[in-house]
Formats: C-alpha cells, sequence, structure tokens
C-alpha cells in the first residue's frame, strides 16, 4: 500500500501521522486493523470499510459481531459502503432451479454456520456464470461438475480434467477455461442473458452480494484443481476435505452423521486387554468428564499407520466417589502419575463445564458453609501442571479451539500467570470421533479397542448423532465416554500428533542388538519401529 501511495504524486501523506497502522492522505485518514480489536471497530468514522475473510472475524467480548458494529461508523456519510469477502465454513445447502428462468441456483439455506455465507444469503445472491459453449446455457460451476478419468496419474488427471455442463451433460474441456472466465457474467435468481446482457431484476434488498467458484480462477486449472480434490478423496481426511471445499471451491462443507450403533463397534474388540500398551503406541492423552457422584476416564495411546492417526483405547474407568471431596481426585491424582507400558501421559485433560461444589448435594452438606466459592476442578488444575481443563461450546468458531484466561486480579483484570481454560469446538471434534466409530476396519486411521472394554464404553460413546439441522440429539442418558473421547481428540490435535509423534525409547519396548555398534547414537528422528529415516 506504500508502493502505491508513493507511485502516485498527488497524493500527500501526512510524515507526522503516518505508521504501519494508520496513514493520512490528503487529509483522509487511512486505517488499517483487526476484527477482534474494540478500539479498530469503535473508534473513526469511515466511509468505507472493507473486511477480509469475514468468515473468521470473531464477536467481540461484551461488543457484538464486529460487522455489525461497523455500519455505525458510517452513520455520518450519505455514501458509506461495507464490502465483506471470504471463504465459507460449515453448511448444508443445495441447489434449485428457478421457475421462470430455468437457471439452477444456490437455495436459501436455514442449516449454514458460516457468516459469510449467511450474509451472501441476504444479499442479491448473485453467482458468477459460465455459458456451456454446447449448449449456451448458464451455469455457476460447482466442485461437483468437475470431472476426471478414474483410476487415472495425478499427471493424466491434469491434462484430462473438465467441467460437465448440468444441462447438456456434455464435457468442457480444459482449453475453454479461459474464455468461459473471460465472458463470464454475474446472473442473480429471477435474471437471464439475452444477447450477452443480463436482463432482468435481482432479488430486493439493498445488500449486492455474489458468489464466485474457485474454478473461475485464471491462476489454477481445472485440472490442477481436479489432482488435488481426487488426492483429498483418497485419504478420507475430513479435515482435509473441508479445506478444500472452503478455500478451493468456495463451498460450504458438511459432513452427514448417521446414528451410530454400538453393538457393530463392541465386535471389532482386538486380543489385548486394558492397561496393555501395544508397541506402536508413541504417547499417552488422559481425558476426564466430571459428574457429581464420578469421575469417568478414558486413556487413549496415539499412533501412526502409513501416516494416519490412530487410537488405542488403552483403559475406560468411572471413579466413584463425590467430586466436591478430595478422596476421589487423590485417585484420580494416582492415574495421571502411572505409567502405562513404561509411557507417561504426555497431556490430560479435565472438563470444567460442571462445577462439584456447586451441585445440589454439595449445597446440603453440612459443611458446604465452609467450602465458599470453592471449584474442585480449579484446585486440582492448579497442583498439576500437566493437566489443562476446558469447555465445549456449540457457537461457530473460527478455530477449532482456542485459550481465555480464567483468573483476574483485584482489579479485575485477567491475569497471564493464572489458569486457563481452553474452548473446544464440540461440533468440530464430535464430527470426528462419530467419523472414527464409524471407520471401515481395513483402513488405515481406524480406532482399536481392548478385548475386555466393557459394553458401557460403547453404549456412552455413541449416544448421540447429529440431526438433518446440524443437532446433536441424544439416545442415551450418559455420554461421558463420548465427552472424553472428544477431549482426548483435542489434546491429540494441540500436542500436534497428526503430522508428529513422539518417539519411543528403545529401552522401554527392545533391546539393541548385540551387533550393534557402541558408537552408534540413537537420535530422537529415528524410528525403529518404521521402515524409514
Amino acid at each position: 500500500i506504500a508502493q502505491m501511495i508513493d507511485s502516485i504524486p498527488a497524493l500527500n501523506v501526512d510524515p507526522r501521522r503516518n505508521n504501519i497502522f494508520e496513514k493520512f492522505i490528503n487529509g483522509v485518514r487511512f486505517g488499517m486493523g483487526w476484527g477482534g480489536s474494540k478500539t479498530e471497530v469503535a473508534s473513526h468514522p469511515a466511509s468505507l470499510v472493507l473486511y477480509d475473510e469475514l468468515g473468521d472475524v470473531t464477536d467481540i467480548p461484551g461488543q457484538g459481531n464486529p460487522y455489525q458494529l461497523t455500519k455505525v461508523r458510517g452513520s455520518t456519510f450519505h455514501d458509506f459502503i461495507q464490502i465483506g469477502c471470504g471463504s465459507p465454513a460449515i453448511g448444508l445447502i443445495s441447489e434449485e432451479t428457478h421457475p421462470e428462468t430455468q437457471i439452477i441456483h444456490w437455495a436459501i439455506s436455514e442449516k449454514v454456520d458460516s457468516l459469510i455465507w449467511q450474509l451472501w444469503q441476504e444479499g442479491t445472491r448473485h453467482e458468477f456464470m459460465f455459458e456451456c459453449p454446447n449448449c449456451s446455457k448458464y451455469f455457476a460451476p460447482r466442485m461437483k461438475n468437475l470431472c476426471w478419468p478414474t483410476d487415472a496419474s495425478n499427471t493424466e488427471i491434469e491434462q484430462q480434467a473438465g467441467l460437465k455442463c448440468p444441462y447438456c451433460n456434455k464435457l468442457i474441456q480444459q482449453k475453454h477455461q479461459h474464455d468461459l472466465i473471460q465472458n463470464g457474467l454475474p446472473i442473480a435468481p429471477g435474471q437471464t442473458v439475452k444477447n450477452g446482457k443480463v436482463i432482468g431484476d435481482p432479488p430486493s434488498t439493498h445488500i449486492y452480494s455474489i458468489w464466485v467458484s474457485g474454478l473461475c480462477s485464471t491462476w489454477v486449472t481445472w485440472g490442477q484443481r481436479a489432482s488435488e480434490l481426487a488426492r483429498t478423496i483418497k485419504s478420507d481426511d475430513q479435515g482435509r476435505l473441508q479445506a478444500i471445499t472452503n478455500t478451493e471451491f468456495g463451498e460450504c462443507f458438511y459432513q452427514e452423521l448417521e446414528v451410530v450403533n454400538w453393538e457393530p463397534i463392541a465386535k471389532q474388540r482386538e486380543d489385548w486387554k486394558m492397561g496393555e500398551v501395544p508397541k506402536k503406541v508413541r504417547a499417552l492423552t488422559c481425558y476426564s468428564d466430571i459428574q457429581e457422584n464420578r469421575i469417568v476416564t478414558v486413556l487413549v495411546g496415539w499412533a501412526h499407520n502409513k501416516h494416519k492417526l490412530e487410537a488405542y483405547i488403552i483403559l475406560f474407568q468411572e471413579t466413584y466417589g463425590m467430586t466436591y471431596e478430595n478422596s476421589v481426585w487423590d485417585e484420580l491424582d494416582k492415574l495421571h502419575n502411572t505409567e502405562f507400558g513404561k509411557l507417561p501421559i504426555k497431556q490430560a485433560g479435565i472438563d470444567a463445564g460442571f462445577n462439584p461444589s456447586k451441585s445440589r448435594t454439595a449445597k446440603l452438606h453440612k459443611n458446604s458453609s465452609k467450602k465458599g466459592s470453592r471449584n474442585s476442578i480449579y484446585e486440582f488444575i492448579r497442583e498439576h501442571k500437566n493437566v489443562i481443563m476446558t469447555k465445549g461450546t456449540s457457537h461457530p468458531m473460527s478455530k477449532p479451539y482456542q485459550s481465555t484466561l480464567v483468573d483476574v486480579s483485584w482489579l479485575g483484570k485477567s491475569m497471564r500467570t493464572g489458569l486457563k481454560l481452553w474452548i473446544i469446538d464440540t461440533d468440530y471434534f464430535k464430527s470426528e470421533v462419530i467419523t472414527k466409530l464409524n471407520w471401515p476396519e481395513d483402513k488405515p486411521g481406524r480406532w482399536h479397542y481392548p478385548s475386555d472394554l466393557p459394553d458401557e464404553f460403547f453404549k456412552q460413546a455413541t449416544a448421540e448423532y447429529q440431526n438433518d439441522n446440524g443437532e446433536w440429539i441424544s439416545t442415551r442418558r450418559d455420554n461421558h465416554a463420548l465427552d472424553c473421547l472428544v477431549g482426548n481428540l483435542f489434546l491429540a490435535h494441540k500436542l500436534g500428533f497428526k503430522q508428529k509423534l513422539p518417539t519411543r525409547k528403545l529401552n522401554q519396548t527392545t533391546k539393541l542388538k548385540s551387533n550393534t555398534p557402541k558408537s552408534r547414537q540413537i537420535n530422537d528422528w529415528i524410528d525403529e519401529e518404521e521402515s524409514w529415516i
């Protein structure tokens, strides 16, 4: 931006008020900020506000949505304009054919969590469309229109991929891409094209909105998009598929989850017992769900199989006792300090959504008056540095998890050295857990269960399903094992286990061979049980 300003002699920048975030050009303020800043959003009037990646903007505590707040900044300008752009996220969307124009458009959906898509639906709903060179009808390119030969190599896919017209079903070859983009037109519901011009009125609204597919990019060929999509589909990685759907094609992602029956999963038990750690396991995580009369804990071992993260359920335990008392917490402390298969617990987590000291039983207890505002979970976290506390949220988040400080000073300010609470997107992690429970046995990335894992674990792990509205419905009262699996999966993500696992030391699993040279050094990047270095 500075280079652009300097290249135009007529633009004079005040040297006294010129920094990275703010410049005064010919007396007019030009500012750059971030959506989560109360000062940037509320302090300055402006005639033009530009938002990039609007879908990632989070609410300002005590203020609300920044996009709505900045509308007030332009109340003193008759020509105020606010522009937001970004990639969509989660949502269940479908198509519909306009009854008059017979052009296919995105249908309005109420099952969308993505802010940028919700705002697009409030506007004119223009879509950038191509004219089919075969049937001359206009259509907006979708990810599903991208076609390539089956069982083809990546090179062959890049060379032979094309778009299939939704009207005539004929393949449009790669050579037409540039011309289609150059001659493309924005068309809203109710509009049509006559003699190369758009005619008709769009939906009545003061907001102009337009959707443009990633297939309209001049920088990336259809073949490159197809090759990347083919590799993603083959990987069976839902997170990767969501990323490419949102960012590469500009479409909402929705993963349909069915009701999971616990009995077929229970039949996948393997020939090892709880407490044992298979040799493939590289690290352990532990997560506990706190109830009024017990602590439910699941210990998980993590391993890689063909670069896919796999989980081994090492332990499922329900420790009974009133959780506002110390005895049950002493048992959890012993578990955290126990090594399994000579492996310590890498990190442990606790669900802090329930305060045992505020339970009905605790209030009726004869010593409740002495406890005051005591929180058993907070006390336990303060005494154990390797244990973190989490709280789930059902609200859409820009990231799967984020932290916040919960301890405040006597002035009411957050203490950097205080307790940290991790807010996790339960929808994100719960969806992945349900997917893993349904994972085929013959594919890498599955979960493993010991032979003596009780049926109660499988019943609790499958106690919820997601309906067509994206809401989680409970089929059983107890879902503690599911919550513990969600917590362990969060810990694995936080520790980066999907990309890399710690190396298991040789003296914990096997002995060095007698013919091994004494001068050899065993480094962390050498994995004895893998076929690569």
